[in-house]
């Protein structure tokens, strides 16, 4: 079987045509996922990528064997109503455990997608698809944020393509929510000064979102239930 890499070809690209060629200031607009096959023709001298591959080649079969089943192809709000439930059950897990509080909850999930063209199939669901939803590190963060600074938040991550479970206009502005989201909004992107107005933050110990997604799909299907 032949190993499938993906990589961002466009930004790759890119990114040595404005090293070579500063002077033309090129714009990078978007980038899209391809996949190419990765063989020894991508060795090189320090690094061989037949090498890489067979490091990893006995995990791979693995993330394309279905792990649970989703009854319609999910996109748009039916895919962030999937993603937030798992979030939403996470966060009442791990507050739980922290808190002793069995009804510990969060109050709002923001979450943003690598692209708004992002779904999840019908049918049987894999490791693979999932991770698809998000293939970049997405640790998981939850901590408490006051009203006035949870409408910054909404508003600015919205801005930056990132979809929320509450409007700003219903958030109250002395009111303390829990806010579950990913650390690379807070930390990477343009919502980064929000961390400072954050309080009682707890970080995942779940290195990537997706994780947590493929182990919410396999509790149903653990429980025979299917992605809705």
């Amino acid at each position: 079987m032949n190993t499938i890499f993906r990589i961002k070809i466009p930004a790759i690209i890119a990114m040595l045509i404005l090293g070579a060629m500063p002077a033309l200031g090129q714009t990078i607009r978007k980038a899209e996922w391809s996949c190419i096959k990765m063989d020894s023709a991508y060795d090189g001298k320090k690094v061989k990528s037949t090498k890489v591959i067979e490091q990893h080649k006995a995990t791979s079969p693995g993330l394309l064997k279905p792990i649970g089943k989703c009854e319609k192809e999910l996109k748009s709000d039916d895919l962030q109503r999937f993603v937030s439930d798992a979030m939403f059950t996470y966060a009442s897990q791990t507050l739980a455990r922290k808190t002793k509080d069995p009804n510990a909850k969060a109050d709002v999930a923001i979450i943003k997608f690598k692209s708004r063209k992002v779904s999840l199939p019908a049918g049987d669901v894999s490791a693979n698809d999932i991770i698809s939803l998000f293939p970049m590190d997405n640790k998981i963060l939850i901590f408490d944020l006051k009203g006035e600074h949870l409408k910054q938040l909404i508003r600015k991550s919205s801005r930056n393509g990132a979809v929320s479970t509450m409007e700003a206009k219903a958030v109250e502005d002395d009111h303390i929510y829990k806010v579950i989201t990913m650390d690379y909004m807070l930390r990477k992107e343009v919502c980064a000064d929000m961390l400072e107005h954050s309080e009682n933050l707890v970080e995942s110990s779940i290195l990537y979102l997706s994780n947590t997604l493929v182990q919410h799909v396999r509790r149903l299907a653990q429980k025979d239930e299917t992605i809705k």
